[in-house]
């Protein structure tokens, strides 16, 4: 049978007295502090759970059920019987982030918000509305990983700058094995096949394998020259973001703690903000 706490989290039961416990006041303020800063119930749950605090000895994780209770428990507000462990002002904040959010996002938020991805995990961020009105952008893996400072702004002005760089050419060496055509899957099969003989046939393979090169090369050849005639257009188009044509060139736009640090096209190229290439 499951076991439960006989009091709340954050206190304990000294001569017959409700006290607050030192050890778990701390980590009910940050749960409130997580929860007004925009994080989710899953969210505070996990980060919790990782950190290996424990919500009572026998129970090592947590769930967004007992972060929602705590979250709704107004005896940390103090009474008669309960000592104040949450200020009014933090319990305030919190439960003004359990409305309903109305997220107010610019066209060019709603175009691109789903290319924006964690570069330390690979998660696609998060957004919410904190208590004071301003947005929160996170990662769901952990609160750690993106900053308080990502907002909408922030990231308008870095896809900006990005946009600028672009016409610059400044985009790394690419990996062509993803562009593929029914005669290079012919090509590699061939290869396969051949490699698996009893006798090899060493200057049949070399020759397979080099207009499989040639091929591929000339399938790249042409998709970048696709892609880099789109990447002109968005540079003579500096003056503002062109969400449908970044949309059309970019896979992914991955940020790292407090900025973009590169964009992934489509094709498998990589754009390092900021950095030359060649």
């Amino acid at each position: 049978m499951a076991q439960n706490r006989k009091i709340s989290y954050g206190y304990q039961i000294v001569g017959g007295v409700v006290t607050v416990n030192k050890d778990e006041e701390s980590i009910v303020q940050g749960i409130y502090q997580m929860y007004a800063d925009g994080l989710s119930y899953l969210s505070i749950a996990t980060e919790l759970t990782n950190q290996g605090i424990r919500y009572m000895p026998s129970k090592p994780e947590w769930n967004k059920n007992m972060i929602a209770r705590m979250l709704q428990n107004k005896n940390y507000l103090g009474n008669e019987k309960y000592p104040c462990i949450i200020p009014e002002i933090l319990y305030q904040q919190a439960q003004a982030s359990m409305k309903t959010y109305t997220p107010t996002e610019s066209s060019d938020i709603k175009k691109l918000k789903n290319k924006l991805v964690c570069d330390i995990c690979g998660q696609h961020l998060k957004r919410r509305i904190k208590a004071s009105g301003s947005e929160r952008w996170y990662c769901p893996s952990s609160p750690s990983h993106i900053s308080l400072k990502v907002t909408d702004g922030s990231i308008i002005k870095d896809i900006s700058n990005l946009q600028k760089q672009f016409s610059y050419g400044q985009l790394n060496q690419v990996n062509c094995s993803s562009v593929l055509s029914i005669e290079t899957i012919q090509l590699q099969n061939e290869i396969d096949a051949l490699l698996t003989q009893t006798e090899l046939q060493v200057e049949k393979i070399k020759e397979t394998i080099m207009k499989l090169a040639a091929l591929q090369y000339d399938l790249c050849a042409n998709e970048y020259a696709m892609e880099d005639a789109k990447i002109q257009a968005l540079g003579r188009r500096q003056k503002r973001i062109d969400a449908e044509l970044l949309d059309q060139l970019i896979a992914d736009i991955r940020i790292n703690k407090n900025q973009i640090t590169k964009a992934v096209m489509k094709s498998g190229r990589i754009f390092m903000k900021g950095e030359n290439h060649g």
